[in-house]
């Protein structure tokens, strides 16, 4: 989903761009073993629930709500240097915050490889629920 046309780009001081790095890249190490414990645990709870309609909600939404508070971590570790709050979309979509942050990620040199895996590792996951319980 293409970023919010109200979502005006405040850059990161200069002075505090390493600092921002740093405290990013920390987050994604510490978050991405979490998140990953996170989606096993959906594993399980979708093969215990009983009512279709509740596991079927699981798997729609569970994986992309896991990501999206991840992705809020970062907006928030973003919004200690500019106040990206003030123009954050009023979405549920991981896809929409991580379009914000991806020019902030860029122009501070953050590195996104172990983001990128994380997200390929959640794809992988949800094609597998899609597969297991059908495409919604």
């Amino acid at each position: 989903m293409p970023l919010s046309s109200f979502a005006a780009y405040q850059p990161i001081p200069e002075s505090k761009s390493n600092e921002y790095k740093i405290g990013v890249e920390l987050i994604i190490d510490k978050e991405t073993p979490l998140v990953k414990k996170s989606i096993k645990r959906l594993f399980n709870e979708i093969k215990k629930e009983n009512n279709a309609y509740n596991r079927q909600l699981l798997v729609e939404q569970g994986i992309p709500t896991i990501l999206f508070e991840f992705y809020q971590k970062l907006i928030n570790t973003t919004n200690e240097y500019t106040k990206i709050s003030d123009d954050l979309p009023n979405t549920d979509w991981y896809e929409e915050l991580q379009s914000l942050l991806g020019k902030y990620f860029k122009e501070n040199h953050i590195d996104e490889r172990k983001l990128n895996a994380l997200l390929k590792y959640a794809n992988r996951k949800q094609l597998q629920l899609k597969k297991k319980y059908g495409n919604y």
